[in-house]
């Protein structure tokens, strides 16, 4: 995200979730996930805090009970692995 990027146009032939014209394509790092983890509730930090739905896995518009749910929050917000919301 330096000075020096420049705008690039793709061709998206197949895509599993919803698509907009003018939506972004960000890079993903790569990042090791830790497998061990206890479930624990959200912290009071990030009770207090305005999260948002971003995506839900494999589905467009519920989720449910052991659904992956994507949300605007994250390690400044006091959320960890293992947080569990309900």
């Amino acid at each position: 995200a330096g000075g020096n990027s420049k705008a690039a146009t793709l061709l998206l032939q197949d895509s599993g979730r919803e698509v907009r014209a003018g939506d972004r394509i960000v890079a993903v790092e790569a990042q090791p996930y830790d497998l061990q983890f206890i479930p624990h509730p959200p912290s009071e930090q990030a009770l207090q805090t305005e999260l948002r739905v971003l995506a839900i896995s494999d589905a467009f518009i519920v989720g449910g009970t052991r659904d992956v749910i994507a949300i605007s929050g994250g390690a400044r917000e006091g959320i960890n692995n293992g947080t569990v919301f309900s």
